[in-house]
């Protein structure tokens, strides 16, 4: 076996090993996790007689982008449990990025393929630990059709384009995002390699299908069509920081600097590196197009840092290295081994809290109604919130209704089918109006409080503390023995963190 077929071997297995910080732990301290989880335990089981979800909701499939993560989670739990198929998907988006980058490397850029080891960095990029599962899955995929592309015209074949508009196809249905990216990065391709015009009208008709998907269902733009758009200065810091940010500053520093030794080491009075055709005007491009990009459109959030992982993988395709290419595969195995203990660590840090969240639950009344008031630091970054959606494990454990599963027509196949009372500020997590508390105590039958001090003395206004332990509070509402007709208040749909 040649060296460089050593490191592609070294690379499946690191793929496989990566995925151990997933499988060390009861459950992963990820952001938007749980609620997927639930969304997908209520669409299984929603017509369960053990549980009141058909009461609560129905299922809403259709042929539009994000529903690929259900339809995965759906089906296996026919197999395995919900927490077990939640791990199972997570796995599925560490170990395909690596080895889709590989698969697209020898493509684009043959004899280089060494340079995948960096990928195993990316795995665990802050889109993963924010549970955005959805786009880390659909990034995989995007590499891996760009390489079926270049694999398409080597021999050309109808049963090899079916292959290609299949795959392609499919990416529309795991991420909206990443089927744009790929869209993007050949169509840039094709632009820069200066190609015959049949090859335009062969991208046209790949991704005519899912084009004519979206503007039948144009998800989450029925009642929001607003741009927005980031600062300058945030798009500057964005740039730099995400590719890098992992649980720890220390870890993001690290990161840093050994992409700046590896960037000088390839370069750097290397006689055979050599810059690789269009890829170097590719990369610049979309670089370029990134400064343009919002930052949300409708209930589509974070679109134009999505982009930064494409690049970082992109710069693997920009030059050949030649034989420097073993020293950059041990510093992508440095990052990669810094990454991994970054992430174990602070999974293994979290277990205390989430199991003292998790016995929250057991105070809680089975098929009973709760509404979650949850609350940031001043300070906190995003990836450590864990706690934002971990009361939705309690529609897992215990079959309760809550009105902040993510719900929005057009993305997501569950919608809720009763309107309760529930403060958007939840969104935010942030409370900038008081809640209506008479509406609480009327409609709930349990409030999960995190991190919201100042609202306790309400609370125990209406409701009876059940559980505490430090920053959570878990009270049981006192029902009033005469209640008014329910007043009918309008939910809005989410407004923040809704779809990844």
């Amino acid at each position: 076996m040649t060296a460089k077929n050593r490191w592609i071997a070294a690379l499946f297995v690191l793929s496989v090993l990566a995925i151990a910080p997933i499988w060390m732990v009861a459950r992963m301290p990820l952001l938007d996790y749980p609620n997927h989880l639930a969304r997908n335990f209520v669409l299984y089981h929603l017509n369960d007689p053990h549980y009141n979800f058909a009461q609560w909701y129905r299922a809403d499939w259709g042929l539009y982008p994000y529903v690929g993560m259900d339809l995965i989670l759906v089906n296996l739990q026919r197999f395995v449990s919900i927490e077990t198929a939640g791990k199972i998907f997570v796995s599925l988006c560490v170990i395909t990025l690596p080895l889709s980058v590989l698969w697209f490397l020898r493509w684009v850029n043959r004899g280089q393929e060494m340079l995948a080891l960096f990928a195993l960095f990316v795995g665990y990029d802050m889109f993963l630990l924010q549970g955005f599962l959805n786009f880390k899955l659909s990034l995989a995929a995007c590499f891996f059709i760009c390489g079926l592309w270049f694999w398409y015209w080597e021999k050309t074949s109808v049963w090899r384009w079916l292959v290609l508009l299949a795959a392609t196809t499919a990416v529309y249905f795991i991420h909206l995002i990443g089927f744009a990216i790929t869209g993007m990065i050949l169509f840039l391709y094709l632009v820069f390699s200066r190609s015959h015009i049949k090859a335009y009208v062969q991208l046209v008709l790949l991704f005519f299908p899912g084009c004519v998907l979206f503007l039948l269902s144009r998800p989450g733009l029925d009642k929001n069509t607003e741009l927005q758009f980031r600062y300058f200065h945030e798009k500057l810091l964005a740039g730099v920081s995400v590719p890098v940010h992992g649980f720890s500053y220390g870890f993001d520093n690290l990161a840093m600097l050994v992409l700046i030794v590896a960037f000088i080491v390839a370069y750097w009075r290397n006689p055979e590196f050599r810059w690789n055709g269009p890829w170097v005007f590719v990369l610049p491009s979309l670089f370029a197009f990134y400064w343009l990009l919002p930052l949300s459109w409708g209930q589509t959030f974070d679109i134009d840092i999505r982009l930064l992982p494409a690049l970082f993988i992109l710069l693997l395709a920009c030059a050949k290295i030649g034989r420097r290419q073993k020293y950059l595969a041990w510093l992508a195995l440095l990052l990669f081994a810094a990454r991994l203990f970054n992430v174990a660590a602070y999974f293994k840090a979290e277990q205390p809290l989430l199991a003292s969240m998790t016995r929250s639950f057991d105070y809680i009344a089975p098929g009973s109604k709760m509404l979650p008031i949850v609350e940031a630091g001043d300070d906190d970054d995003q990836l450590l919130r864990p706690y934002a959606h971990y009361w939705a494990y309690a529609v897992i454990q215990k079959g309760v209704f809550s009105p902040y599963l993510f719900d929005i027509k057009g993305q997501t196949p569950l919608r809720a089918t009763i309107e309760p009372y529930a403060p958007d500020d939840f969104w935010d997590l942030e409370y900038k109006d008081e809640p209506q508390w008479d509406d609480i105590q009327e409609t709930y039958d349990y409030v999960w409080v995190y991190q919201s001090p100042h609202y306790l003395p309400q609370l125990e206004a209406i409701a009876d503390t059940v559980y505490e332990s430090d920053l959570l509070h878990v009270f049981k509402i006192r029902k009033k023995a005469t209640q008014s007709p329910k007043r009918k208040a309008r939910r809005k749909p989410p407004q923040k963190k809704a779809i990844q």
